[in-house]
């Protein structure tokens, strides 16, 4: 008895924050317990007309997870938690035998009924050293025939939910005692997502689970689609995402289709992480770096993998860099930044300045090595159709032709592009003399030069005064 009165004290002494669970005690005229009702209970019946609803199942176990299938299909991750939590709460409770200390902590809107008494059946902290227990529970109370089967889980599931919002910084129990007593009487599945979230935070439970995944709820609230489905939010830190080439750790931030689909996030903090994708290995890179915090970058959220948009919906976008230069039919590219996969194939990268200039970067255009120029390229089936190169000297049927700036190719061969500001002689059937002269930038997307599929010029632009010339 004296070890259980050192012990009761300790819990209020022991300098971790301790917070409980009361009931409701009512005595007869003899002073004999009557009754013993949860608070939650008593609480919601009262000022919500929430009544509990656990009669489907017997035993207290049974009217747990009755309480914690309700969840599975609002916040399965939750669930989840709570399931171990429930599983291990004897384990880690000590029983005693004498009363327990108040606890200040639920602000209650009302006085007891006549006769009756707010009495702490229950204490909880955060252990502190190897063996030290989480709950300590009244005996008395607890073991009572006058506490129904219904309150003893009620109990149960208050500590658990009340663990929940203390590790967020709970300081009081009134949202885990309304979430308990709305979960008890089969009233969470009313809500749609967008409410049960604005429940959750009202109570201090500041995460969320979506689709698999742990969604933090501290930073900022989440945007929903115009009908109301989840559109964007704040991941908690842990969180791992299937892509098509395998889970992928995530962190900061992320949004969703309309259809509830991921449609892009950020990338955790990998120091490489390789992606088989269209035949090519490449690492994709977050923006942010390894202790940046998480946050809008220039205004936008910046998401370094985007897995939906687009045409179709098989739409691939990552920041990215290639383990090596890209090899292909006629061409070496460095690549790196944002890379677009479409269908399993590489549609759109950048090209990474070759600053070595030794040749071992290139594109081939109409038989010449040219260099490429730093920028974005696009491909079609997995050769370059537009990138920029430096410039390059190469050949058309008639003639010889400089280019500088950006190119479009089929299949290696040239059919436009920017020229340098000089002339170039460039003969076609119709005018054996026809000159063509560039202006070393691009006027409005248009190209300096447009030739027909057999290599003739057939449009270019003369001069600085970009008169349009048909060939």
């Amino acid at each position: 008895m004296i070890a259980e009165a050192v012990l009761a004290a300790a819990i209020l002494t022991g300098g971790h924050t301790s917070n409980g669970g009361k009931v409701v005690v009512c005595h007869d005229e003899a002073g004999a317990v009557r009754s013993i009702e949860l608070f939650d209970y008593h609480e919601g019946r009262l000022l919500r007309h929430l009544q509990p609803d656990l009669s489907a199942a017997t035993t207290v176990e049974g009217k747990v997870e009755l309480a914690l299938s309700r969840w599975d299909g609002v916040d399965p991750l939750r669930a989840a938690r709570y399931r171990d939590w429930a599983k291990r709460f004897m384990d880690e409770a000590e029983l005693l035998t004498r009363s327990l200390p108040d606890i200040p902590d639920s602000e209650p809107l009302m006085d007891p009924p006549v006769g009756c008494a707010y009495e702490q059946m229950a204490i909880q902290r955060e252990p502190q050293f190897p063996g030290d227990k989480r709950y300590f529970l009244d005996r008395n109370l607890f073991d009572s025939p006058r506490l129904g089967a219904d309150d003893k889980a009620g109990l149960i599931l208050h500590e658990i939910i009340y663990r929940d919002a203390i590790g967020f910084g709970a300081e009081n129990s009134i949202g885990a005692r309304y979430l308990n007593s709305l979960v008890a009487a089969d009233q969470l599945g009313t809500f749609d997502f967008a409410g049960y979230v604005d429940i959750l935070m009202r109570a201090d439970i500041l995460s969320v689970s979506f689709k698999g995944l742990w969604l933090d709820l501290r930073k900022e609230r989440p945007i929903y689609h115009d009908h109301g489905t989840l559109a964007y939010a704040q991941l908690a830190e842990g969180n791992t995402i299937a892509t098509p080439w395998g889970p992928v750790s995530a962190r900061c931030s992320i949004n969703f289709t309309v259809d509830g689909e991921v449609q892009g996030f950020n990338l955790g903090n990998l120091e490489e992480f390789p992606i088989e994708l269209g035949g090519y290995k490449i690492f994709a890179y977050p923006r942010r770096g390894r202790d940046e915090p998480c946050g809008a970058i220039g205004g936008a959220p910046g998401f370094d993998i985007f897995l939906k948009g687009g045409v179709t919906d098989k739409y691939v976008s990552v920041n990215a860099i290639f383990d090596r230069w890209l090899s292909g039919d006629g061409f070496v590219l460095q690549l790196g930044g944002t890379t677009i996969f479409r269908d399993g194939k590489l549609e759109m990268s950048t090209v990474v300045d070759d600053d070595e200039g030794d040749g071992n970067v290139f594109v081939e255009v109409n038989g010449a090595k040219c260099t490429p120029a730093a920028g974005a390229v696009g491909f079609v089936a997995g050769v370059p159709g537009q990138l920029g190169v430096r410039k390059c000297l190469t050949r058309l049927p008639q003639a010889q032709l400089q280019i500088q700036g950006r190119v479009a190719l089929r299949q290696k061969e040239l059919t436009a592009a920017f020229l340098p500001a000089m002339h170039q002689r460039l003969p076609t059937p119709q005018n054996p003399s026809f000159v063509a002269a560039g202006t070393a930038g691009e006027h409005g997307g248009r190209f300096d030069l447009e030739l027909w599929p057999n290599g003739v010029p057939r449009m270019a632009l003369v001069g600085g005064d970009q008169e349009l010339v048909r060939a």
